[in-house]
C-alpha cells in the first residue's frame, strides 16, 4: 500500500466520524460545516478527482468521500505540516513545538500528573491533607470523587 493510499484511508475515517458528529449535531438543531484538514497532498488529490485515476490498489469503498466533496457536503483542506497538531502523536518534536500544538488544542499543562498523583491517592482512600479520614465530601482541591449514588 502506498503512503497516499494510507492517507486516503485515514482521511476517509475522519470524514466518516465528522459526518456522524454532524448528524448528531443536526439532531440538536445545529448545522455544522465539515472541513477535513490533512497535510497529505496525495490524499487531497484523490478526493478532489473522480474515480481511481492512476491508483492501482485503492479500495473503491473509500472513494465515497469524492462525491461528498464534489457535492459540497464537506471540504478537504491542506494544513501546513508545521501547524498540524497531529504531529504530536506521529513525530519527535522539540518542546516548543509540543507546547505550541498543545495550546492550539486548548490543552493546559499547568498541572502535571506527577504533582497531582499524591492528592488523587488521598481522595481515593478518603483521607484529607492531614491523613485523617475525610468523609464530608468537601474537597478543597477542586477534584471531586465520583459519587456512587444513583
Amino acid at each position: 500500500m502506498s503512503s497516499g493510499e494510507a492517507e486516503l484511508y485515514a482521511l476517509t475515517k475522519g470524514a466518516a466520524n465528522s459526518l456522524g458528529l454532524a448528524s448528531l449535531a443536526a439532531d440538536f438543531g445545529l448545522d455544522l460545516n465539515i472541513r477535513i484538514h490533512t497535510d497529505a497532498s496525495a490524499a487531497i488529490g484523490m478526493v478532489h478527482r473522480q474515480g481511481v485515476g492512476k491508483l492501482r490498489h485503492v479500495r473503491v469503498q473509500y472513494l465515497w468521500v469524492q462525491s461528498k466533496v464534489q457535492d459540497g457536503e464537506m471540504k478537504v483542506q491542506k494544513v501546513d505540516g508545521k501547524a498540524n497538531p497531529a504531529d504530536l502523536m506521529t513525530k519527535n518534536l522539540p518542546t516548543r513545538d509540543i507546547q505550541r500544538h498543545l495550546e492550539a488544542l486548548c490543552i493546559d499543562t499547568a498541572c502535571d500528573r506527577a504533582s497531582l498523583a499524591p492528592r488523587l491517592a488521598q481522595i481515593r482512600h478518603g483521607l484529607n491533607h492531614d491523613g485523617a479520614d475525610d468523609d464530608d465530601g468537601d474537597d478543597k482541591s477542586g477534584i471531586q470523587e465520583p459519587s456512587m449514588d444513583s
